[in-house]
């Protein structure tokens, strides 16, 4: 190195030029052991310039002891660094393997390999971490159904369905068990906690309509015939005694005939071929024949001195009775079947009008008197 100066060459560890004693421009590569370094340096050359002794330096000596300081230094931020380094990635591994997706891959990569074990295992830390999910309980009850334990497998699937998580495949595992098991009530049960559109598809062959009576329940002036159906395939089991017709009754084969006043309640069922029911369907039917008009009777009452010829209009649909000793009338009675003649003297005529079913009008009275 030259003096900028003179020119003349610089002796090693030299601040000042030996020849014009211009001070050392030194511009070495920025270096925070170097700095220091030449610190050092410049304050002992100071001191010796002030004491007008040259300053004594071991400079070598100097050297080495920095640079094992920067190395123990770098040596400490390295492995600082490194521990911090390895401490987050181990807590950035923990979480990942503390994740859903983490335990439900683990379980999808041991299920496809057919180590049903230890898929089980994932899938189980899989649902701790999210309760019922459709896909791991789907998986999890499959292995269980493989591995005979159905009742585990039907926890699972319940489970998804009282959550409302349940999708068309799920659903179809837990009918197929229930079918399985001849558990049709249970498939019924299923079919109320569920809407959608897959609703036909899945319970179509469980879900049967309840039967329909042919006549509206009511109330009615005549005779009645009732009649019931069902859906395709289906009979229609009925009581009419209020007991159970899935249990007691009877099966319904042709129409049915209340001729008599009172009331009827039916209670109904449709019943499949895989001995399914429907829901109760009940219908009351109550039968009050209306009581007949009175028929009216020509001529009218009074004193006549002539011969008469009474006449009797009669209700439609009924017969007349008479009687001329003032009793009531009835079918025991005379039956009128064209004009009376009036008899003599003081009478009274007394007329009532039976229908069909037996239904009595009001008896009709009224008073002769023939003086010929």
């Amino acid at each position: 190195m030259k003096c900028e100066n003179c020119g003349a060459e610089l002796k090693p560890g030299n601040v000042y030029c030996s020849v014009c004693g211009t001070a050392v421009q030194l511009v070495p590569d920025y270096n925070l052991l170097d700095e220091d370094l030449l610190g050092d340096i410049i304050q002992e050359e100071a001191r010796g310039s002030s004491t007008g002794a040259a300053p004594e330096v071991d400079y070598k000596k100097r050297v080495r002891r920095k640079k094992g300081l920067a190395v123990g230094i770098t040596a400490a931020v390295l492995i600082t660094v490194f521990f911090v380094t390895f401490y987050a990635h181990q807590k950035v591994q923990s979480f990942r393997m503390g994740s859903y997706d983490y335990q439900y891959g683990k379980a999808e990569e041991f299920f496809k390999a057919g180590d049903n074990n230890s898929a089980a295992a994932y899938y189980l830390r899989a649902l701790s971490l999210r309760a019922k999910d459709p896909a791991a309980s789907k998986r999890l009850a499959s292995i269980y159904l493989e591995q005979e334990e159905e009742e585990e497998a039907i926890r699972l699937l319940e489970e998804l369905a009282d959550s409302g998580g349940a999708d068309e495949e799920s659903l179809k595992m837990l009918i197929d068990i229930y079918d399985g098991n001849a558990d049709y009530d249970k498939i019924v049960l299923l079919s109320e906690k569920v809407n959608g559109e897959e609703m036909p598809l899945l319970f179509g062959d469980y879900l049967v309509q309840m039967p329909e009576f042919g006549v509206q329940p009511g109330t009615y002036g005549e005779e009645l015939t009732v009649t019931m159906q069902a859906g395709a395939e289906c009979e229609v089991l009925y009581t009419t005694d209020g007991e159970n017709p899935e249990v007691f009754g009877t099966a319904y084969r042709d129409s049915i005939l209340l001729d008599e006043e009172g009331t009827t309640v039916f209670f109904a069922v449709a019943r499949n071929r895989k001995g399914i029911c429907s829901k109760v369907a009940k219908a009351a039917y109550t039968i009050r024949f209306e009581i007949p008009d009175m028929p009216s009777v020509s001529p009218s009452g009074g004193t006549y001195y002539e011969a008469q010829q009474i006449t009797v209009a009669v209700p439609d649909g009924c017969t007349a009775y008479y009687t001329w000793d003032g009793s009531d009338p009835g079918r025991q009675s005379a039956k009128y079947a064209g004009a009376i003649e009036m008899p003599p003297g003081n009478q009274v005529l007394s007329v009532v009008a039976v229908d069909e079913t037996g239904r009595r009008s009001g008896v009709y009275r009224v008073n002769y008197v023939y003086l010929p």
